[in-house]
């Protein structure tokens, strides 16, 4: 089952996505558990984000979320929606559960009026080839490279 998840869900959905996701990716912003759902939680009640989450039915265990913001373009006032999360729990991969989350986001964000979406992937996730292909798929073009350092 998959609904619009409420701030009381972030943490789950943080133990369940986030954790490993950037244990993976060995991204020198890994997100604080606290910060991410307090920011989570503005952004969801100023109705400027959006969670979705999965669950097993019956359950209330976290299969995966996807979850992003919707904003103006400070270029042009297109407006836009930026997916931040996109994770399927490695034991329910394979159900074409994450293929439903990202189509469930694509379809709140032209429901929100939404003309353009990005979406990204860390370059050091397992599965970065997989989803370079995935998005090249789905008619996404590759616009720019992020490089981060720490100071």
């Amino acid at each position: 089952m998959i609904l619009p998840a409420v701030a009381g869900d972030l943490p789950r959905i943080y133990d369940a996505c986030c954790e490993q996701l950037y244990a993976q990716s060995k991204h020198p912003l890994a997100p604080v558990k606290e910060v991410w759902v307090r920011n989570w939680t503005r952004l969801l009640s100023m109705n400027v984000g959006v969670m979705l989450l999965a669950e097993e039915d019956g359950s209330q265990e976290v299969m995966g979320a996807a979850g992003g913001i919707f904003f103006e373009d400070m270029n042009n006032g297109t407006l836009r929606g930026d997916e931040l999360l996109w994770y399927v729990v490695p034991k329910f991969r394979g159900r074409a559960l994450g293929w439903t989350l990202i189509k469930l986001f694509w379809q709140e964000a032209r429901r929100r009026g939404v003309r353009v979406v990005s979406s990204s992937r860390l370059t050091h996730n397992d599965s970065n080839d997989l989803l370079r292909r995935f998005y090249q798929s789905q008619g996404f073009m590759e616009l720019e490279t992020v490089h981060v350092k720490e100071l």
